[in-house]
């Protein structure tokens, strides 16, 4: 790999004074080293005079796969101030001499291949190390942050805002009755309206969400789960699907189409990466005595409740029990909610949306009561 970190003549990558251009003697031709004008070949001819304290390049670097730098002339070729943020461009911690590469949810050490902690999601890939780096594999996969669903705002000057989640994970077919032509399908189908869903435009921020899905038999390092089966399933139950973390969605693919298959993977994918339904499902009912014992019951809203005029109605995430009113939307504050659940290190993990109520964070809007009323616009 090699990374050569340049100004522009527009300066849109500035590692230099101001007034410094790539392109010093403004020839066209950005040079490692300092060559006769004469002799310049792109980049310089084998008898040119070589000046390394003259480069138009401003830092190089060579890696092993796992990130350790390679030695070599060019290992010390620094004009001007230098760049910390090296391999997979996360920045490097010197401090103490450690030399770990902060990746956001953990630290790696390129040094011995592996993670400085122990993986959170550990217990989902138990034949892997839980300190083990991209399943030991870092030709063919990344870790871009630790963690598996990515959330990353960029921040734009008198524009909104770029929000990116990023979703890898794996297809799952187990006891759905689904051919291995239909679950191909079904895996296209499922990216394409994840894409398609979790993308738009609000008043502050603009979002998209990249996805990365494969068909397997079983999840390696870095994969969210999406499993097709039916609900002689016990961990699915009697239900068309379930999201029981924040890492594996369940759903019912038994005699259903496969849009429907479809709309309710995106859904589960949903309290897979932190959103709880869209409104105020139950609230507590009744109190009961029995045998010197009181508990309280719940009440739930009743099927149907929303109307198509409700600003609930046609939203991703609403429960199953309003299905005439369901839709494909994911509005402005679910993402920022999605958001600040990753900045609070709440996904990728052992809870999912569902275990939260719509409404944890100010920026959540609107809320609908039980009753489907609007109690904050």
């Amino acid at each position: 790999m090699h990374c050569y970190f340049i100004s522009d003549k527009r300066k849109r990558v500035e590692l230099g004074s101001e007034s410094s251009l790539a392109d010093k003697d403004g020839d066209g031709y950005i040079e490692p080293f300092n060559v006769n004008p004469d002799e310049k070949n792109l980049g310089g001819t084998s008898d040119a005079s070589v000046d390394l304290t003259d480069t138009e390049v401003y830092q190089e670097t060579h890696y092993y796969p796992f990130g350790m730098t390679m030695e070599g002339e060019w290992q010390d070729i620094v004009n001007g101030p230098e760049n910390n943020y090296l391999y997979n461009g996360k920045e490097l911690n010197t401090d103490f001499g450690l030399d770990w590469s902060d990746y956001g949810a953990r630290y790696y050490d390129a040094a011995i291949g592996r993670w400085g902690q122990v993986d959170p999601l550990a217990s989902s890939y138990v034949s892997y190390s839980p300190y083990n780096y991209v399943a030991n594999n870092p030709m063919k996969f990344i870790d871009p942050d630790g963690k598996q669903i990515g959330v990353k705002r960029t921040k734009r000057k008198n524009r909104r805002d770029k929000v990116t989640i990023s979703y890898s994970g794996v297809l799952i077919n187990n006891g759905s009755g689904l051919s291995n032509r239909k679950v191909r399908k079904l895996r296209r189908k499922i990216s394409r309206k994840i894409r398609r869903s979790y993308k738009g435009k609000g008043g502050s921020i603009k979002w998209r969400t990249k996805v990365s899905l494969r068909i397997g038999s079983a999840p390696k390092a870095g994969d969210n789960v999406i499993e097709i089966t039916n609900q002689q399933n016990p961990n699915l139950g009697n239900q068309t699907g379930l999201a029981p973390n924040g890492i594996s969605a369940l759903v019912d693919g038994r005699n259903r189409s496969l849009n429907s298959i479809t709309k309710t993977a995106a859904h589960e994918v949903g309290h897979n990466m932190g959103l709880p339904h869209n409104l105020q499902e139950s609230v507590p009912g009744e109190k009961v005595t029995m045998f010197g014992i009181t508990t309280q019951k719940m009440r739930f809203m009743e099927e149907n409740t929303i109307q198509p005029d409700n600003p609930a109605a046609g939203n991703m995430m609403l429960p199953g029990s309003q299905p005439n009113v369901a839709g494909s939307n994911i509005t402005e504050s679910q993402i920022l909610h999605m958001e600040q659940d990753f900045n609070n290190n709440k996904l990728n993990g052992s809870m999912s949306g569902g275990d939260e109520s719509w409404g944890t964070y100010p920026t959540d809007k609107p809320l609908i009561d039980i009753n489907g009323n609007v109690t904050k616009q």
